[in-house]
């Protein structure tokens, strides 16, 4: 409950009021009689004080019934909606103020009582009792209506905008479920006017006058909403979402979420200028297991979901948002840096890949970026930016040491295609993880299925980047040595990661010559292949006694003994050629260059079986695999803006007659 008011404050008009406000109406008495004209038009004439109205509320409905309480409460909502239209009275003495009033005393009242309903245990909320009267749709319906028509004047003040849109997050994240699969219906979203609102919120993005800040409001109310309910019907945000052209809109819904991204990106940087140490122990504190709280640097992280989650609706929907992902832009209006979309998420990317551990915030957001990076390496266009060897970024990745930790040092790396960095992040990632697959076989899948969408297009159009394929080799092999030493009852499916490892691979040995740089890449591949040919047998062998037992893994352990037909036919073929050569000369310790030759002089005599469909994929679908994921990211991002970002400031009278002193100058 909010502080007690003091005595000064209880002596002041409005409180006054609010005392009569929350007095029931004895038996016998009118309760339009009691609050009649003269009691509302000096109600809406002074300046509420929001938190002196909560604590009353608060007060009333702990002391006596609600049902006592609920006419009156009836009749101020309905109050507050009827003075909405004054707006455009112009023969009105102070509308705009009262209006305004009316306004902050819904946004305050509305927040209380849904602040009280997420405490009650009670099967009917305190929230659906209030609004179970006649009429009620109608009037949420009016709200919306004014609201929309205020944030599209473009005489509205900033001070109206800002109470305008702090309602709309009331009304939308209100409820703890809202915007969740199988929840009530928010009678507050269902209003039916979901088309102008969404025009409406493009609207603000769109024109150059909006506050930054209002901007960022704006795509978090896109964000929320687009989670309502979204696979029981159709959501009408997400289908204007998905058709959304105007480009000037998605540059601005893109500027959003790079400044968000950056900022989280230059406090790392900020700190590890500093120390190392400090900067571990800073970046280690983000990762506090959930039921114990976030703190500081874990808050700046929490804070980040709700532009990772609009990056990914934008780009899971629209492929028009897709261009904006290599625009420079601005991250702020304050900031004269220029900076790029997919440059700064990479490099967000980076610094989540150091310490992760399953069940902590930083393992679900990467879960998410690591699906956003899905979805971008599925689309066609987004393939073609990344690939051009004429639209080069630098991108700075966190180094990461041996222990998985964060290092004060950035890898500095020269200008190079976005594909290029994407892979470096697969590369380090699986490298500094590849000891900890019992907590990590879903995010390792992950960046797998990344890599596998980049060699499909390089594959289809035989695209060829200059990359040191070498490291990727390495890791992958290092990968299914580590899986070959698993348990033979594996508590987790890792043939199903252990098949995604051997089928890239095969796409290199099938199709290699089509996007590697050179035939001399292709000699190294095979190169490797037969040095490291243990590997494979091992896990050839550890396959093949699965699936003879019939474990439950057994499907994928068949797809890996099949999968491994070619790299057994090659380490088979070129170790009796290396052998019997070795005998031949005399040789007993060759060294790489003269290994390498034989495997270049000796490929004629190898026959390879032709795979098909190794280029294909199951395209991302958020259903059903995911849903479960996004309804825990909705419910945190819903609790944190309630929490964190919902905030009604206390309005100032005289900067309120200021604002609207200048507005009724121009009537």
């Amino acid at each position: 409950m909010p502080g007690n008011p003091s005595k000064q404050e209880l002596k002041s008009a409005i409180v006054q009021q609010y005392e009569t406000l929350f007095t029931p109406i004895k038996e016998g008495e009118s309760l339009l009689l009691t609050f009649d004209e003269t009691f509302w038009g000096s109600f809406f004439s002074i300046t509420p004080k929001i938190s002196i109205l909560e604590w009353k509320f608060l007060k009333s409905t702990q002391d006596l019934p609600f049902s006592s309480l609920r006419p009156n409460l009836i009749l101020l909502f309905n109050k507050c909606v009827d003075t909405l239209p004054l707006w455009y009275q112009v023969e009105e003495k102070s509308r705009h103020t009262k209006v305004l009033h009316a306004l902050h005393t819904l946004a305050g009242f509305f927040r209380v009582i849904l602040k009280k309903s997420k405490c009650e245990e009670e099967k009917e909320s305190l929230l659906l009792r209030f609004l179970n009267f006649g009429g009620v749709d109608n009037r949420i319906k009016s709200i919306y209506t004014h609201i929309c028509n205020f944030l599209s004047l473009d005489e509205s003040p900033y001070i109206l905008k800002d109470i305008c849109l702090t309602l709309l997050l009331i009304f939308a994240t209100g409820g703890s479920n809202v915007a969740i699969t199988g929840s009530p219906t928010n009678k507050f979203i269902i209003s039916g006017k979901e088309e102008k609102l969404f025009k409406v919120l493009v609207h603000l993005l769109n024109d150059d006058e909006t506050k930054e800040e209002h901007r960022t409001t704006s795509v978090l109310l896109l964000t929320i909403l687009v989670q309502y309910r979204k696979h029981e019907s159709e959501n009408s945000f997400a289908v204007q979402l998905s058709l959304l052209d105007e480009e000037v809109a998605l540059s601005a819904y893109s500027r959003i979420i790079n400044s968000s991204l950056s900022e989280f990106v230059k406090v790392v940087e900020k700190m590890a200028s500093n120390s190392e140490g400090w900067l571990t122990y800073l970046v280690s504190s983000m990762f506090v297991s959930e039921n114990k709280g976030f703190g500081g640097f874990s808050e700046l992280l929490s804070s980040r979901s709700y532009a990772l989650l609009a990056m990914y609706e934008a780009i899971h929907l629209n492929r028009n948002f897709i261009a904006n992902l290599t625009h420079y832009s601005n991250g702020s209006v304050n900031d004269t840096s220029p900076s790029n979309l997919l440059v700064t998420f990479l490099e967000f990317c980076s610094i989540l890949m150091g310490d992760v551990k399953k069940g902590e915030l930083n393992y679900y957001i990467l879960k998410l970026n690591l699906i956003i990076l899905l979805c971008i390496t599925e689309d066609h266009y987004a393939n073609v930016l990344m690939h051009d060897s004429n639209l080069v970024f630098r991108v700075k990745i966190q180094s990461i040491n041996n222990s998985g930790r964060y290092s004060a040092s950035v890898l500095q790396t020269e200008p190079k295609p976005l594909a290029n960095s994407i892979l470096d992040l697969a590369v380090k990632f699986i490298g500094c993880h590849v000891k900890k697959l019992n907590t990590l076989v879903e995010l390792v899948s992950q960046i797998l299925s990344v890599v596998h969408r980049l060699l499909s297009y390089e594959k289809k159009s035989k695209t060829r980047i200059i990359y040191p394929w070498q490291d990727l080799w390495k890791v992958l092999m290092d990968l299914l040595e580590s899986i070959s030493k698993e348990s033979n009852n594996p508590p987790q499916d890792y043939f199903a990661l252990a098949y995604k490892a051997v089928t890239i691979f095969n796409l290199f040995i099938t199709f290699g010559d089509t996007f590697l740089p050179s035939p001399s890449t292709y000699d190294e591949l095979y190169y490797e292949i037969t040095r490291r040919s243990d590997i494979f047998s091992k896990l050839y062998q550890k396959a093949c006694t699965y699936s003879a037992k019939g474990g439950k893994f057994k499907e994928n352990a068949v797809k890996v003994t099949n999968g491994l037909v070619n790299i057994r036919a090659i380490t088979s073929h070129f170790k009796h050629i290396i052998e019997a050569w070795l005998k031949a000369e005399e040789i007993s310790t060759p060294t790489p260059e003269e290994t390498l030759e034989v495997v270049k002089s000796n490929y004629e005599s190898l026959t390879l079986k032709l795979q098909e469909g190794l280029d294909q994929y199951e395209p991302y679908c958020e259903a059903p695999h995911h849903t479960d994921f996004f309804k825990s990211l909705m419910h945190s991002l819903i609790q944190d803006t309630w929490t964190n970002i919902i905030v009604l400031k206390e309005l100032q009278s005289g900067v309120v007659h200021e604002t609207f002193s200048n507005l009724n100058s121009k009537d």
